[in-house]
């Protein structure tokens, strides 16, 4: 089978797909996966060698067509079709979408295939999604949403994808070796600081990072402490390089590619970033990670997606931010808030693997920061515990409605022999994993209202459910007869969410009980 995966993402974003890649080879009879997408990613492409072919599109030419008045209107879209016309010639036998764009909508539906994954549109203009996973990424953009599965998650389990298991593995090169040969690092301890990000508002300030630097050296006095950069941030990574070393700091400057980037990660000990694509590569070389969450950084969707990472997020109302969005402050609130102590000591703690530590980091700065522990749940998904616990009830809630989100997005409630009774296993092992023995308690009991109130919502929609569908067709037009048809399938949806949570809550009962 040969499959093009649409990726029209910034690099970051991209590398976050990565286990989707990896995926899609572990799980089907790929012969051949190619991807589409814009230049700048291709840099990747010695580090990715699953990747049998890149088409790439340049989104600053399409765009320059488009807008400058020299140019004939249609030129872009000429080249566009062009080049697609060219791909259409693969002949592929499915194309995935992993862009959530009208423009990659329109191209995924622009080419010819009988099987199509994630978002397209038809010669209607008419979006199809072709996976519950990607209408409920559609749904659940708004940043006032509460909890929403993890980007990776959701192209993964969109993508027809199963377990647990995500795989990051990138090939290190020899030029991005002898890039950081040519560093001439001393042996021991490296921390790699990424200090820039595309957004202003994810950006902590150069006084804040010189701060912190100075702090980490006491702690840390014999580390070498790299700033990494890429190529277009040199001038204001020297910048920042020599006023540390006025302040009589030892660091080393690092203007590396991805390739080296990669490289230097390999060799490090703790990343410190609170950008998307160092955060993403780090996940492939392993390291440990030291989120900075400020500003429009959404740690929920885009968090650092590995075990054991601390994500530090600054307690303001503002945040996350759109990317769009300006920000409203004279200053960066979160940037402020967030105090080169609290990162400084973190890191440090980090190093030392002393998580006891860290938890007594965040109980003395409750008040400024969130202190989030990463871990991937036994049931297939990322989640980001907050180090000074949550109620039970709170976390009880947040892991049986992931959990049924799971089997009604996959479609497992539709298996005679859905695996009701294995997740209650892995729920239980959570829970008591995450919470105190003494919790437990609290938990059964909530358990129980729980399943009261949820036995009683579904008899509820049953009813609602079955009196809709018996319901006289109206005749007053297709608008109306439409209306209708979404009514009835939302009633059914909810329903079905109903009953497959209730025998969720069943199955944890069971297991908890046993467990006394």
């Amino acid at each position: 089978m040969k499959v093009l995966v649409i990726g029209l993402l910034r690099l970051g974003d991209f590398i976050q797909i990565l286990p989707v890649i990896h995926g899609l080879r572990a799980q089907n009879s790929i012969r051949q996966l190619d991807v589409l997408t814009f230049e700048p990613t291709k840099s990747l492409q010695p580090m990715l060698p699953v990747v049998d072919q890149w088409w790439t599109l340049n989104r600053d030419d399409l765009q320059r067509g488009l807008g400058e008045g020299n140019i004939p209107m249609l030129t872009s879209f000429s080249v566009l079709q062009e080049q697609l016309d060219t791909i259409n010639a693969q002949k592929y036998d499915a194309v995935i979408n992993l862009t959530q764009t009208r423009f990659s909508a329109w191209i995924a539906g622009y080419l010819h295939t009988g099987n199509r994954t994630g978002l397209a549109l038809d010669p209607r203009g008419n979006p199809h999604f072709h996976s519950p996973w990607f209408q409920y990424l559609d749904e659940h953009t708004p940043l006032n949403v509460k909890d929403i599965f993890h980007y990776t998650d959701i192209f993964f389990y969109g993508c027809g994808l199963k377990g647990s298991e995500r795989q990051w593995w990138m090939k290190e090169t020899t030029t991005g070796q002898l890039e950081v040969d040519e560093l001439s690092l001393p042996a021991g301890e490296n921390i790699v600081l990424q200090v820039f990000t595309s957004d202003d508002k994810k950006t902590w300030p150069a006084e804040s990072w010189l701060r912190m630097l100075t702090q980490l050296r006491l702690f840390r006095s014999k580390a070498n402490l790299v700033l990494l950069g890429a190529p277009n941030e040199a001038e204001r990574l020297r910048g920042l390089a020599s006023q540390a070393r006025e302040r009589g700091l030892r660091v080393t400057e690092a203007i590396l590619s991805m390739q080296g980037a990669f490289s230097l990660l390999k060799r490090a000990q703790l990343l410190i970033s609170g950008d998307t694509s160092i955060k993403h590569l780090a996940n492939a070389a392993d390291i440990p990670v030291l989120e900075l969450s400020l500003g429009s950084s959404d740690f929920r969707r885009t968090g650092a997606y590995r075990a054991n990472a601390l994500i530090v997020q600054a307690k303001v109302r503002c945040a996350p931010c759109p990317h769009s969005s300006p920000c409203s402050q004279d200053t960066h609130e979160c940037a402020a808030v967030l105090s080169p102590e609290i990162v400084s000591t973190s890191a440090h703690h980090m190093l030392s693997g002393d998580w006891f530590a860290l938890r007594k980091l965040a109980q003395e700065f409750f008040r400024e920061a969130r202190f989030l522990r990463t871990r991937m749940v036994e049931s297939g998904f990322w989640f980001a515990a907050d180090l000074l616990g949550s109620k039970p009830e709170v976390l009880l809630d947040t892991l049986v409605e992931r959990c049924t989100w799971k089997f009604l997005l996959s479609r497992e409630y539709l298996n005679p022999l859905a695996q009701f009774g294995s997740e209650g296993v892995r729920l239980c092992r959570e829970l008591e994993s995450l919470l105190p023995s003494e919790a437990l308690t609290h938990v059964n009991g909530h358990l129980n209202f729980l399943e009261s109130e949820t036995a009683q919502r579904s008899e509820k929609l049953a009813h609602m459910w079955q009196t809709a569908r018996q319901a006289p067709a109206p005749d007053r037009g297709i608008t109306q007869i439409g209306d209708v048809r979404k009514m009835h399938a939302e009633l059914e949806k909810v329903f079905h969410q109903a009953q497959v949570k209730l025998k969720l809550i069943r199955s944890l009962k069971s297991q908890l009980s046993g467990a006394k």
